[in-house]
């Protein structure tokens, strides 16, 4: 779609990360903790590459984490770092795109909204995530209380609410709205 509408690879690529974000939130999601990108330029002959790994909270100390390390680097509010995810793809369309946030996310938005049939692996990992999540998280992600079935469609109008703000209030809504 996004190349069928004047866009580039890059803005392709950020589009298609988006729906991954939507469709296989094991792996990678909006609030996701990093990754990168590569990108080659024809007309100039160079490559670019964006670091979008996640950072430790400004905040951060050893002593916070006594000599409990393992358990509290995974579990609880102290494992959580600073989503990546959401800056780098917007970073990556600001220097290289020609699309805004907006197109960009318009066809994640539209899944998220309707839904899309749970597959097994995802399925698999939502089960694992049940038994660790508490019930605030569980009813964002499942406000009826039931992870869909396979085949049956996951709809996530939570984050389709989130990804609408973001695009209309631009992705930096997202660390500063």
């Amino acid at each position: 779609d996004i190349l069928q509408t004047g866009g580039n690879a890059t803005d392709a690529a950020v589009a298609a990360m988006a729906v991954l974000c939507v469709v296989l939130p094991g792996s990678v999601g909006f609030g996701g903790y990093g990754g990168s990108i590569v990108i080659y330029s024809a007309r100039s002959g160079r490559c670019s590459a964006i670091d979008f790994d996640t950072r430790a909270p400004l905040a951060y100390r050893d002593e916070i984490f006594g000599d409990d390390y393992s358990a509290k680097s995974n579990y609880g509010y102290l494992a959580v770092s600073v989503p990546a995810i959401t800056a780098g793809l917007t970073m990556t369309l600001e220097k290289f795109g020609t699309k805004s946030w907006a197109d960009a996310t318009r066809r994640a938005i539209e899944i998220a909204e309707r839904g899309f049939p749970m597959e097994a692996e995802t399925h698999k990992h939502l089960l694992k995530w049940r038994v660790g999540a508490d019930d605030i998280s569980h009813r964002a992600f499942f406000p009826d209380g039931t992870i869909p079935d396979i085949g049956q469609p996951w709809v996530q109008k939570h984050l389709a609410t989130l990804l609408r703000k973001l695009a209309d209030d631009g992705p930096h809504a997202f660390y500063h709205g």
